[in-house]
């Protein structure tokens, strides 16, 4: 059962790179920096290509990042300062924090 606290939680903004939000792209890295307001989780998650256009990233709800990307689930947790990512959709997460 998913507690009022983590439904709040999942309800907070992610930022999500272009590639991924306009062409489905896979989630490959991801960045916990310290949330701006009670409304940001403080996420950022990218595909991993070097030329990434920060104008086209989107805000999306974290849920909504979850339902892309469920394996993500037992990291979302993860403090301010961590990090995780993989060289491929096929591979397992690696982490720091």
């Amino acid at each position: 059962m998913i507690s009022i606290k983590q439904n709040t939680y999942l309800k907070t903004a992610a930022i999500v790179c272009g590639h991924i939000a306009k062409q489905g792209l896979p989630i490959l890295s991801a960045f916990r920096t310290e949330p701006e307001s009670l409304e940001d989780s403080g996420w950022q998650f990218f595909c991993g290509k070097a030329e990434e256009d920060p104008d086209l990233a989107q805000v999306w709800l974290l849920e909504e990042v979850l339902k892309f990307e469920p394996s993500l689930a037992e990291y979302i947790d993860l403090q301010p300062g961590a990090q995780v990512w993989r060289s491929d959709k096929n591979e397992a997460w690696r982490t720091t924090g």
